[in-house]
């Protein structure tokens, strides 16, 4: 008795969710408990995670900007994988969180990137150039009366 009360308050539960998210589209969820808008969901991805999203996404801007990467190095790539992995290619982009091959070719587009900016050497002179203030100095000349 007590097991078909649980099974039909799940059931009721699960209806009230579903139907309720679908009422409002500013509630992502709604529970005897309270209401979760997307609004509030995005400010707490925004305080948990902001930060490092907005770190990897300069570093992949710098990246992909600084160390060009040729379309016809990631088709290369991709091509070599697909024969390397065989049947097991869509098991392979699905145990890395890829779920597509556009996908695939911007993390391999930014693995080159990386090797690249790895290969690269830096000279004490870009060094200097990089942390040498650029001062332009300006002057306005006023006649004396």
């Amino acid at each position: 008795m007590k097991r078909k009360k649980l099974v039909i308050g799940s059931i009721l539960m699960g209806m009230t969710l579903s139907l309720s998210a679908c009422g409002s589209s500013d509630n992502i969820v709604t529970t005897k408990s309270g209401s979760i808008s997307e609004s509030d969901f995005n400010k707490k991805l925004k305080e948990n995670y902001g930060k490092q999203n907005l770190s990897e996404m300069v570093v992949e801007k710098v990246l992909n900007d600084k160390y060009k990467v040729t379309d016809e190095e990631v088709t290369k790539q991709l091509k070599e994988l697909k024969d390397k992995m065989g049947d097991n290619f869509n098991t392979y982009m699905e145990s890395n969180g890829v779920k597509n091959e556009d996908q695939l070719k911007e993390k391999l587009k930014l693995t080159f990137a990386f090797e690249k900016a790895i290969k690269a050497t830096v000279t004490e002179k870009d060094i200097k150039d990089h942390y040498k203030p650029k001062l332009q100095v300006s002057y306005i000349l006023v006649k004396d009366e």
